[in-house]
């Protein structure tokens, strides 16, 4: 499984990109680990704190 230690290091390597960029490098990232396209549902927020 991805797990959540998965995902922090897709979230860790996008920190420094805008909000658009981060999404699609951490859905590309997920994509990849995945081996392909998602086939489920999923949700993603994300929050810019200024």
């Amino acid at each position: 499984m991805l797990g959540v230690e998965g995902l922090e290091e897709l979230v860790r390597k996008s920190a420094q990109k805008t909000l658009p960029e981060m999404k699609q490098a951490i859905l590309a990232g997920v994509a990849e680990w995945r081996h392909g396209p998602l086939t489920d549902d999923m949700s993603l927020v994300l929050v810019e704190l200024r």
